[in-house]
C-alpha cells in the first residue's frame, strides 16, 4: 500500500514536500517574505538538479510560471554567492536525502564529481583528525602511567588495568 502511494507521487511533489517539511512552511502560498522566497529558490534548484522537468513543469507544482522559476534560480545563486549557510546547508542535506531515499538520478555529472571530491576531502580531514586524536590519547596514557610511576613508585600491574590498556590500544589500531 505504501509502495503504490509512492508510485503515484511525482518527483516534483516529493521534492516539494521535502522542502516544505524542512523549512516548516507552505511554499505554495502567494506571500513573498524572505523565508518563503528562499525556500522556493531551494525547491527550484533541487528540481533543476534532480529532475529533467522543464521550468514550466517545475513552476506548475507551485502554481508559478517558467519566468518565476528562472528568477528563483537566480535568487538561489545569490544565496550561494552571499554564503547564506542556512539555506545552502539545507539544500545540500535535502539533495543528499532525496538522492538516497527516493532514487532520484543526477542529471549533471559535474555536480556528482564536485560532491565526490568534497566527500573525499572530508574523508581526508577525518583521517587527519583521527590520527591526531590517536596521538593525543596515547600520549595521555603514557603521561598517566608516568605520573603513577612517579607518585606511587610503580605502574599498576593488575590484570584488569593491563586488559583495559590493551583494549584501548587495539581500538586505536583499528581506528587508524
Amino acid at each position: 500500500m505504501i509502495n503504490n502511494n509512492f508510485k503515484d507521487r511525482t518527483k516534483l511533489k516529493v521534492i516539494r514536500n521535502e522542502v516544505m517539511s524542512t523549512f516548516d512552511t507552505d511554499i505554495r502560498t502567494k506571500r513573498r517574505n524572505r523565508n518563503l522566497v528562499y525556500a522556493r529558490a531551494v525547491y527550484y534548484r533541487l528540481c533543476k538538479d534532480l529532475t529533467s522537468h522543464s521550468l514550466a513543469e517545475i513552476g506548475s507544482c507551485l502554481r508559478k510560471d517558467h519566468a518565476t522559476v528562472l528568477h528563483g534560480l537566480k535568487v538561489f545563486e545569490g544565496i550561494v554567492f552571499n554564503n547564506d549557510f542556512y539555506y545552502v546547508n539545507a539544500y545540500e542535506e535535502m539533495y543528499d536525502r532525496l538522492k538516497v531515499n527516493y532514487f532520484i538520478n543526477i542529471r549533471n555529472q559535474n555536480d556528482l564529481k564536485s560532491k565526490y571530491y568534497r566527500y573525499v576531502n572530508q574523508n581526508i580531514n577525518l583521517k587527519e583528525k583521527n590520527q591526531h586524536l590517536n596521538f593525543i590519547i596515547k600520549s595521555q596514557l603514557k603521561e598517566i602511567f608516568k605520573e603513577c610511576r612517579e607518585e606511587y613508585g610503580y605502574v599498576p600491574q593488575t590484570s584488569y588495568l593491563k586488559e583495559k590498556f590493551d583494549k584501548i590500544n587495539d581500538m586505536l589500531e583499528k581506528i587508524s
